[in-house]
């Protein structure tokens, strides 16, 4: 499936407004599947590298031969067959390979240099940052892994950005039919302490914070540690942690207890305002 030119251009024209200067722009190509693999190399039976989504930007280097190909996505069996294209997410990370038959057609938005100003976020930005198109809207975040990093929606030249400690990732979700985004942070308050969070954000024309889910907590200050890990997933429209509670042994390792954790998050509803 690929975007068809008008949806294209409308979608620049939400992101950059109807008129006037605005800020310089590049080309990028969304992925058009639900789901698509970006592979290391060109082999029929490669695992992925990451599984991109919906509206993920990616940058075209060059096309490369056809190949027949299947794996798993997201625990799932799929296959793919035909062109081979070379891509970068962001200018400083090493380019993957994707199928034509999963991208849209080039859509024109804000460059990274601008955005990453707009985001207040640092120069090294530039070269890491990934861009999502989420109807007309573009989100915009900088995985910078430690620190401050910067997540930013845009609409009509508008940026509103937050900021997310040690954010790796971002992906947007419909959530009890509210649109989000969830990120991933990860910490370390002590040498011996350390973890992940899963932080959902209502998007709309600003972002703002709904839900914080402790998805992995390792801590070995003192005996026995404590080691919390699961995953995080969406059952019947509702955030679902399933996973663990362990207590380890500090001489042996051994585990002294462990507990099944299932537990189910919601969003409140968002208020309409007057």
């Amino acid at each position: 499936m690929r975007l068809p030119l008008p949806l294209a251009s409308s979608l620049a024209a939400a992101l950059l407004g109807a008129s006037g200067c605005g800020p310089k722009e590049e080309t990028l190509h969304p992925i058009a599947a639900e789901r698509a693999p970006i592979l290391p190399e060109a082999e029929s039976d490669e695992h992925p590298l990451a599984v991109l989504r919906r509206g993920d930007l990616v940058a075209r280097v060059r096309s490369l031969q056809p190949l027949d190909w299947k794996g798993s996505l997201d625990g799932q069996d799929a296959t793919r067959s035909g062109e081979l294209l070379e891509v970068r997410r962001a200018p400083a990370e090493t380019a993957g390979l994707v199928f034509a038959s999963d991208l849209g057609e080039p859509v024109k938005v804000p460059a990274a240099a601008w955005l990453c100003r707009q985001m207040g976020a640092p120069t090294e930005c530039e070269g890491r940052l990934h861009r999502i198109l989420l109807g007309d809207r573009l989100v915009a975040y900088d995985p910078c892994s430690r620190g401050s990093c910067q997540v930013a929606v845009i609409r009509d030249r508008r940026v509103a950005a937050l900021a997310i400690d040690g954010l790796t990732d971002l992906h947007p979700e419909v959530i009890e039919g509210q649109q989000v985004l969830v990120a991933t942070s990860r910490w370390v308050r002590h040498p011996l302490w350390t973890g992940a969070d899963k932080v959902v954000l209502r998007v709309g024309d600003s972002l703002e914070r709904a839900l914080c889910i402790h998805v992995e907590d390792v801590d070995g200050r003192s005996p026995p540690s404590i080691q919390r890990m699961g995953a995080l997933t969406i059952e019947n429209g509702a955030l679902t942690f399933r996973g663990t509670r362990r207590l380890i042994g500090a001489a042996d390792g051994r585990i002294i207890l462990s507990d099944a954790i299932h537990e189910v998050y919601h969003l409140a509803k968002k208020e309409p305002r007057n």
